[in-house]
């Protein structure tokens, strides 16, 4: 029987069960093969709380890790240096077996891989419940390489198997109905992950999901797809929603670009009888802003469906960047003053990443991007159109949203 360490740094908020939709997917899929016995072992690890890399340690000192014939670590940009410093401990410098790596920050250049994680032998690039067991199992000679198939989302659902317990009256649970999105923004990693193309989980598995949460009357779903309201099954999963008597609060990120013809009214008249809050991200309204990151926006559908939001009295928000190229903090005001004209109801701006395999992150030179660390996350604080000075007036212009 093989021994196997799971190692995950999570952002688990105070309304959520404590345990990470995402892993819980990876063990889910991988304890439904039984195949091969296994004796898997799970270190979770809350970045949201301020001691968790003194846990981290702590749990290192009382365990001796070469018990454990693998061990699988999440790299997201949250917890890249976390793990980076990991890797160089004590602990894993003298540790005899396989480390896997996977999670978002793992993509690009496989040379590049190998050169940033000397000590990782095994990559696991995109989503990784299919291949999981291959990771586990797999015999070891170079390093391995291994792609996610985002097209097979037959796997089983953690809810469903109880590997993601749903509490009584649960204050949020986590969801998806689909993976993928069809745009190619510059600064979002999900082009990477499938290849500009969307596939829909089974229909059979969304609905027991929500008759799931139906039961355990959930306050709140969080529907995590990039985009919601794309394909062919999003108004039937609504129509399922409203035909059931699902009372939960639902978020989702739509875009407004979709909202149109038959099919855009039919969603905006579901939205206006269940208790919905959509979320937009427009990231600028100002054109050579949303040039720079292949994110167009077309103001006058925005306008147009921003006022049927309010007059129909639909609960939503718009999100916006910081840190763009091209951007000021004279032009970041602008776009709040436009959305202001609109009567948005809601705004929210949020500072900019670069993340790993996107085409921002490799033109970054280009727009002379600098980043700054903060609470480990790096951010983008100076480029050719702001200083640093600069973009601290954006963050505190910002930050009053978040106030709110």
């Amino acid at each position: 029987m093989k021994n196997i360490l799971i190692i995950s740094f999570d952002t688990i908020n105070n309304e959520e069960y404590p345990a990470s939709y995402s892993i819980a997917s990876l063990l889910a899929s991988l304890k439904s093969d039984t195949s091969e016995k296994m004796n898997i072992v799970h270190w979770p690890f809350n970045t949201l709380e301020n001691d968790f890399e003194q846990k981290l340690y702590n749990k290192l000192k009382l365990n001796n890790i070469n018990q454990f014939e693998r061990i699988a670590i999440s790299v997201f940009v949250w917890s890249e240096l976390i793990v980076r410093k990991l890797l160089e401990s004590e602990y894993f410098i003298n540790y005899r077996g396989i480390i896997i790596l996977g999670g978002r920050q793992i993509i690009g250049e496989e040379n590049n891989l190998i050169n940033d994680y000397p000590r990782c032998k095994i990559f696991v690039i995109g989503y990784g419940e299919n291949i999981i067991k291959d990771a586990i199992s797999m015999n070891i000679d170079k390093p391995k390489f291994l792609y996610g198939n985002s097209k097979d989302l037959n796997f089983p659902s953690p809810y469903l198997t109880n590997e993601l317990s749903v509490l009584e009256n649960q204050k949020m649970v986590r969801m998806e109905t689909k993976r993928g999105c069809p745009y190619s923004c510059d600064f979002c990693a999900h082009r990477d992950l499938t290849d500009n193309k969307v596939y829909d989980f089974p229909y059979d598995r969304i609905k027991s999901e929500l008759d799931l949460f139906k039961q355990k009357r959930v306050e709140k779903i969080n529907i995590i797809d990039p985009i919601f309201n794309f394909g062919n099954e999003y108004l039937n999963i609504l129509d399922y929603i409203y035909n059931n008597k699902i009372n939960s609060k639902i978020s989702l990120q739509a875009r407004f670009e979709q909202i149109k013809g038959e099919n855009g009214r039919r969603f905006i008249d579901m939205c206006g009888k269940l208790n919905i809050v959509l979320e937009f991200g427009v990231q600028s309204l100002i054109e050579k802003e949303y040039n720079s990151i292949g994110r167009e926006n077309d103001i006058e559908n925005i306008t147009r469906i921003v006022k049927d939001l309010n007059k129909k009295g639909i609960d939503y928000e718009i999100s916006i960047i910081y840190g763009l190229p091209e951007q000021s903090p004279k032009t970041f005001q602008e776009t709040i003053d436009r959305l202001a004209s609109m009567e948005c109801k809601s705004i929210k701006a949020y500072p900019l990443m670069l993340l790993k395999g996107t085409k921002l992150y490799k033109n970054k030179e280009k727009w002379n991007l600098k980043e700054k660390i903060f609470e480990n996350i790096p951010l983008v604080i100076e480029s050719n159109s702001f200083s640093e000075k600069e973009w601290e007036k954006m963050k505190k212009i910002a930050e009053q949203f978040r106030e709110k």
